[in-house]
C-alpha cells in the first residue's frame, strides 16, 4: 500500500510538472529551429535566391533563433529523377520528412482547395503590378486561409519563372487558326482544357524522360509551354529555333510549411516566419521581372532565334476566346475570377512592408 501512494504521488508529480512545464522534452524559448526546406524545381537559381532571402530575413527578425537549412534533391540527379522528387515535395512537408517547401500552385489546389485553380487561368493577369494587387492583397490573403489543409500551411505566392510563352522547334504563330492540330506538351490541366477546346491543340503527354529538346527533335512535340526563365535553357538547346511570346498565363508557386513543425516554434516567431515568406516571396517576382526584359533582349540578338508575336487584333481574338473558357475552372474558382478581373478596385496595397 505505501508502495502504490509513493509510486502514485511520483507520477502525480511528474504530471504536474510535465502540465505546468509544457513538456520535459520540448524546447524552450531560448532554443534554435532550422527550417528545412526542400528544393527540387527548376529555374533552380531564382529558388535558390528566394531560400536564401527567405533564410537572412527570417534569421534577422528572430535573431537568429530561425534559421533555414536547404535541402536538395542532388548535383547528379538526372531530369527524370528530379521530375519524380517534384511530385513527391507535397507529401514530403505533409509528412514531415521536411519542414517548407516551394510547390506549384495546381499541385497544391488538388491538396487543399479547387479555388486555387484560378491561379492556372490564361490572361487572368494583365502585368506584374496586377499579380502584386491579387496575391498581397484581399484576394491574396482569402486564398492562403484556403491554401492549408490539416497539415499544411501555404504563407505566400510567388513565381514559378513568371509569364509564359511558346517555344517551338519551328512552329510559328501568328494567327489563332496556326494552333489547329498543332502538338503541344503542357503539365498544366486548365491549359490542356481550354487550348484542346477552343484552338484545336493536340496535347502530347509528358513521359517521365520528357525532354523539350529530344521531343522536338523527334518531332513528337511542336509546341511547348515555358516561362521567360525557361528561356535562357530552352535556346541552348539547337532544336529551339522558334519563340511565340504570347505572355498568356502566369505560372505559380506557393512557400508552404508543415503546420506540426511550426506548431513547435513559439507563436511569437511566426508572424516573422510569415513575413520573411511574404517579402522573399515578393522578391522572387521582382528578380523575375527584372530578368524578363534582358531575356527577351538576348533572344531578339540571338539569330539563331526567332521572337514571333500576334498582331494587337490576334491576340486581342486569343485573350477574349481563351477567357470564354473560363468556365473549365472548377466552381469553386469562379468567384475568384471575377475578384480579380476587378482588382484594381479591391486590392489596393502598400508593398512597404
Amino acid at each position: 500500500m505505501k508502495f502504490s501512494m509513493i509510486l502514485g504521488l511520483a507520477i502525480l508529480s511528474i504530471s504536474s510538472l510535465l502540465y505546468f512545464n509544457g513538456s520535459l522534452f520540448q524546447k524552450t524559448p531560448d532554443s534554435n529551429y532550422e527550417i528545412r526546406w526542400s528544393m527540387a524545381h527548376e529555374p533552380a537559381d531564382y529558388f535558390q535566391k528566394t531560400a536564401a532571402k527567405f533564410g537572412e530575413i527570417v534569421s534577422k527578425k528572430t535573431n537568429g533563433k530561425v534559421t533555414v537549412k536547404v535541402v536538395t534533391v542532388g548535383e547528379n540527379a538526372n531530369s527524370a529523377e528530379r521530375r519524380s522528387y517534384r511530385r513527391s515535395l507535397l507529401n514530403s512537408v505533409e509528412s514531415g520528412e521536411v519542414d517548407m517547401v516551394q510547390v506549384y500552385t495546381e499541385s497544391l489546389a488538388g491538396h487543399t482547395d479547387p479555388s486555387l485553380h484560378v491561379l492556372d487561368a490564361p490572361f487572368l493577369f494583365e502585368d506584374h503590378r496586377h499579380v502584386d494587387r491579387v496575391v498581397e492583397g484581399k484576394i491574396g490573403q482569402d486564398l492562403i486561409k484556403l491554401a492549408q489543409n490539416d497539415k499544411i500551411q501555404s504563407m505566400a505566392f510567388t513565381y514559378s519563372g513568371g509569364f509564359m510563352v511558346l517555344p517551338s522547334h519551328e512552329k510559328e504563330i501568328h494567327k489563332l487558326e496556326d494552333f489547329n492540330g498543332v502538338r503541344m506538351t503542357t503539365m498544366n490541366h486548365t491549359q490542356k482544357e481550354i487550348f484542346t477546346k477552343a484552338f484545336g491543340i493536340k496535347i502530347v503527354p509528358r513521359s517521365k524522360e520528357f525532354s523539350v529538346n529530344k521531343n522536338f527533335r523527334e518531332k513528337k512535340t511542336e509546341i511547348t509551354h515555358g516561362t521567360y526563365a525557361d528561356l535562357h535553357g530552352f535556346v541552348a538547346y539547337d532544336n529551339v529555333k522558334v519563340v511565340n511570346d504570347t505572355r498568356h498565363h502566369v505560372l505559380f508557386t506557393s512557400l508552404v510549411i508543415n503546420k506540426k513543425f511550426l506548431n513547435s516554434i513559439p507563436t511569437n516567431y511566426h508572424p516573422h516566419i510569415f513575413q520573411a515568406a511574404k517579402e522573399a516571396a515578393r522578391y522572387e517576382r521582382r528578380l523575375i521581372e527584372a530578368d524578363e526584359e534582358l531575356t527577351i533582349k538576348m533572344l531578339e540578338k540571338n539569330s539563331k532565334v526567332k521572337v514571333v508575336r500576334m498582331n494587337k487584333e490576334e491576340m486581342e481574338r486569343f485573350k477574349s476566346i481563351s477567357r470564354a473558357h473560363y468556365h473549365v475552372l472548377p466552381p469553386e474558382a469562379q468567384e475568384f475570377v471575377k475578384r480579380i478581373k476587378n482588382s484594381g478596385v479591391d486590392n489596393k496595397i502598400s508593398l512597404n512592408n
